[in-house]
């Protein structure tokens, strides 16, 4: 119950990094985690003055899984999320290698 209480105080977290696509586009994503769930959502990089379009992930590949693991990881290391988070994340992955 414990655990579902301090899930519950953390809210609706975004966690984003940058990437290149094959034509060696920048792209950015966002991974949000609201409840128990994760949404993964990309953008083309734009200018300062320009909308930004986000648009859902189809297909999260476990690539970007990892990478979302290794962010959750460092901002563990600097007390910015729980350690709960990065254990979900160690055993998705695992049941995804199982597969």
């Amino acid at each position: 119950m414990a655990r579902q209480n301090k899930q519950n105080k953390l809210g609706k977290q975004k966690h984003e990094w940058r990437d290149t696509d094959a034509d060696g586009e920048a792209i950015n994503y966002r991974a949000i985690h609201h409840g128990e769930a994760w949404r993964f959502i990309w953008s083309y990089k734009v200018g300062r003055t320009d909308e930004v379009v986000w648009y859902d992930v189809e297909e999260v590949s476990t690539e970007m899984w990892e990478t979302l693991r290794d962010i959750l990881w460092r901002k563990y290391q600097r007390r910015r999320v729980p350690f709960e988070m990065v254990e979900a994340i160690d055993k998705f992955l695992e049941k995804e290698k199982e597969e």
